[in-house]
């Protein structure tokens, strides 16, 4: 089990440090130099620093207060707001962090005095007009629409996913929407974080959605190997052996069982209620996997719309490519005769997850099989991203390909 998995529990490692470590410094520095006790006070301060600055930008306890005061004006309303503010079974704690733009915090939920294991909740603190009191049902499931269109784009299945939303954040199941179930829905769908995230609720991949309350939305992932590799663990080994992380990887058949469920992941990122999605942060220690060898992804992998690429790359000038970085595996074309970025991904997300394959899978696959799987992957691994029809066809079928050669062999080893 990895150190920085258990020390997720802030709360706990500060107690050991500071009842147990600093008295044996203490007496340890009595005998030996003062650099000693220097060294190791720094250590504790840093430590308390981080910790102390961690729960300064989530303020967990005082989020949690201006949802439940918003809950008892029935201002809002969700399936977790009973718990979290009348019987206080959940409490926001254990600060899981803040994003780049200090909007969404991330916690790990507590539940009488019990972090809940792979539990985290999302609070979206970005300033987001009230809806109207009086607003008709028409009227706020057109700006819903509004909404939806503007992150993810038109497509013909926008009024399903639409009567979906709807749907669901109908809590008492009475058919109609309240002002405090409309304002969480509209709160929430103004979170891409949560949205994107909703788009893949059904497939597991994203965890389940425990329920919500206002802006804030409380996610389950079943427990999981924390990355499918790390090729930077056990780097102060690595002059004695490059690759010395392949030596942790599960056996052959494990591994190719779990790049099936990452294809199918692939397939679906092209086109899940009619949007196209991306991966903007795609490597073997953002993805992980269940017991059941599917796949799963995390936050760290930057799960986005295409339409908020093209949003966030929208006003931004350029005069190369480079120029139109969003992140790591999210670079767009820029247009060199308006100068400005198209929003348009150089390689697509299935490129950087053939990437992901050569690493963890082919370089050890079995001889009657590498040659094949090599040249699928290459070739998977050359695609960049084209507006055509005919690109996005070949796209699907190399991945289709891959697939069943995988599916072929290990059918073979059941026999």
């Amino acid at each position: 089990m990895r150190i920085r998995w258990l020390c997720n529990l802030k709360h706990v490692c500060p107690r050991i440090v500071t009842s147990f470590l600093v008295p044996v410094v203490f007496k340890v520095s009595q005998k030996s130099s003062w650099r000693l006790l220097l060294l190791v006070s720094g250590c504790l301060l840093m430590l308390w620093w981080s910790r102390a600055r961690e729960d300064l930008l989530c303020d967990g306890h005082v989020i949690q207060e201006q949802i439940c005061g918003e809950f008892s004006r029935r201002e809002i309303s969700g399936n977790l707001c009973y718990d979290l503010c009348v019987t206080k079974l959940y409490q926001l704690s254990g600060c899981g962090g803040v994003d780049k733009h200090g909007h969404v915090r991330t916690f790990h939920v507590m539940s009488q005095g019990v972090f809940l294991r792979d539990t985290k909740a999302l609070v979206n603190e970005d300033t987001i007009p009230n809806l109207q009191l009086g607003m008709s049902y028409q009227d706020f499931r057109a700006m819903v629409t509004s909404v939806l269109v503007r992150q993810l784009d038109y497509t013909p299945e926008m009024d399903t996913l639409v009567n979906q939303l709807l749907d669901d954040f109908d809590f008492n199941r009475n058919a109609r929407l309240s002002y405090g179930e409309a304002q969480t829905l509209w709160r929430l769908i103004h979170q891409p974080t949560f949205l994107n995230k909703y788009m893949f609720k059904t497939s597991g991949i994203v965890g389940n959605l425990n329920g919500s309350c206002g802006s804030l939305s409380v996610w389950y992932q079943a427990a999981a190997v924390p990355y499918l590799y790390n090729n930077k663990a056990l780097w102060f080994l690595s002059f004695l052996y490059p690759k010395i992380y392949r030596l942790t990887l599960p056996t052959w058949t494990k591994r190719a069982k779990i790049v099936l469920s990452l294809l199918e992941f692939a397939e679906n990122l092209v086109e899940t209620f009619g949007a196209r999605f991306h991966l903007c942060n795609v490597s073997g220690s953002s993805l992980s996997h269940d017991k059941h060898r599917e796949i799963l992804i995390t936050d760290d992998t930057q799960l986005v719309s295409s339409q908020q690429i093209k949003w966030s790359l929208s006003n931004r000038s350029c005069h190369h490519d480079h120029d139109c970085i969003l992140s790591k595996h999210c670079q767009a074309k820029c247009h060199i005769s308006t100068q400005t970025c198209t929003g348009q991904l150089l390689r697509p997300t299935v490129a950087h997850i053939c990437d992901i394959i050569q690493e963890y899978l082919v370089f050890d696959a079995p001889k009657t099989l590498k040659g094949s799987l090599w040249r699928r992957v290459w070739r998977c691994q050359k695609l960049w991203t084209s507006s055509s029809h005919l690109y996005q066809v070949k796209h699907s079928v190399l991945v289709l390909d891959i697939k069943a050669l995988l599916w072929r062999y290990i059918q073979d080893l059941k026999l």
